[in-house]
């Protein structure tokens, strides 16, 4: 006899996800229609949240065994593009009194759509891994999410004391240069792609004839400094060097613990950097990496959400990034993606961009870059801007330009697009 499991939501969990509804979506594309009931099989034995369900502040995980169907909504054979059906799968989720998690298919489609509590970028880069390679045979999956003091007990009880602020006068903001009338709690979404070997090109060291890895392998550094300096270009004025950076504290707290097939702690931290216009992009990137690092050690990601408290849209938007890292394609998967979704009630307060790349085994090497936003914010034409202009200096500019002629670069790129447009 099979017996429903129940467990009360610990305080970080109370503090951050019982009652938000933001859904993480992950959607694949295969290549033959022949593997989608492998992959279902997969996800129905191995997915937790598809069989947890929410009430009264409690997780209770579904009262049937592993082995019976779930109910699947079905995509529509339309041909449609992957993030569509991102986006129907999470207009068509399971409540949470339902199912943390819901997934839909067709004969070339699967789509994900989980609850932020259960699932972020690291869940889904080892779901997509057991895709690939096929389930192993020492795979543990538990009834429910794991409790966040199971691995990081202090960091939970200091973080229920709030004693670690995050200041938001240390961050970047964006402001639109407009009046907007659009309704609040709309979200969308605007994406690049940045060719990973051409990138690699750019920054060639000609002297060398080789391409340094270290480049590639810095490149959250590189994020960080253009899209700092792309929302300072945007609004013509320099006022901090700050980004809030999204962290998944399995790689920290008691990291032989860590069992990835579970999503319970993550959190963030805003790292900073000098205003000092002559010093180079290599060195600003260094310094972010510096404090990063320093507010790591010194555990600043214990109040994060805290941020949202102190928040004052008067001066915009402050800039967030996650970078999720790299989704290897193999065995037949042909396209992955991520996005994550608010119910219509909650305005997104950040422009959070979510970075990944995508290799397969035909040669692709692609960085994708997401960004979310608010229209009642932002208006779509600038959130292009700022988007555009970010790629731009992540392709074009090298480590060794000062900021001052990177940021002149990205000004004269961002007038150029404003002719284009109305702005």
């Amino acid at each position: 006899m099979f017996h429903s499991v129940k467990r009360p939501l610990q305080i970080y969990e109370k503090a951050n996800y019982s009652s938000s509804r933001y859904m993480l979506q992950f959607g694949i594309e295969v290549e033959n229609s022949n593997e989608i009931p492998r992959i279902i099989e997969i996800c129905q034995k191995y997915v937790i949240p598809l069989r947890v369900r929410l009430e009264d502040k409690c997780y209770i995980s579904a009262n049937a065994k592993c082995s019976d169907p779930l109910q699947l909504p079905k995509l529509s054979s339309a041909d449609s593009l992957l993030n569509e059906y991102c986006d129907w799968t999470y207009d068509h989720s399971y409540q949470d009194d339902v199912s943390l998690g819901t997934l839909a298919y067709n004969e070339k489609y699967i789509v994900l759509s989980l609850n932020h509590l259960c699932s972020d970028g690291g869940y889904f880069k080892w779901l997509l891994d057991l895709i690939s390679t096929g389930e192993r045979k020492s795979l543990y999956v538990p009834k429910l999410p794991i409790r966040p003091d199971f691995y990081c007990e202090r960091e939970v009880k200091e973080m229920s004391k709030s004693n670690h602020p995050i200041n938001p006068n240390e961050l970047t903001y964006v402001k639109s240069r407009y009046l907007i009338s659009e309704p609040k709690g709309e979200m969308k979404f605007i994406c690049k792609k940045i060719d990973v070997n051409s990138y690699m090109n750019t920054h060639l060291n000609s002297s060398k004839k080789t391409i340094s890895e270290n480049l590639y392998k810095n490149f959250t550094e590189k994020m960080w400094s253009c899209y700092i300096l792309a929302a300072s270009a945007f609004n013509r004025k320099i006022d901090n060097f700050g980004i809030i950076t999204l962290v998944d504290l399995r790689n920290i707290v008691k990291p032989s613990m860590v069992d990835w097939g579970n999503c319970n702690y993550f959190s963030g931290v805003t790292n900073k950097a000098s205003t000092n216009m002559n010093q180079t992009m290599k060195k600003l990137g260094e310094d972010l990496r510096k404090s990063f690092d320093e507010r790591m050690k010194s555990r600043d990601y214990l109040s994060l959400f805290n941020l949202n408290l102190a928040e004052d849209h008067s001066t915009g938007n402050p800039i967030e990034l996650s970078n999720i890292g790299q989704l290897n394609l193999r065995n037949g998967i042909n396209d992955a993606t991520i996005q994550i979704r608010f119910p219509a009630k909650t305005e997104p307060k950040k422009l959070s961009m979510i970075t990944y790349s995508i290799n397969d085994t035909n040669g692709r090497n692609e960085i994708m870059m997401k960004m979310r936003y608010s229209p009642s914010h932002l208006h779509a034409n600038e959130a292009d801007i700022l988007m555009e202009s970010t790629k731009f200096a992540i392709e074009k500019i090298t480590r060794d330009f000062t900021v001052q002629q990177a940021y002149e670069e990205i000004v004269s790129l961002q007038n150029s697009y404003s002719k284009k447009m109305y702005l």
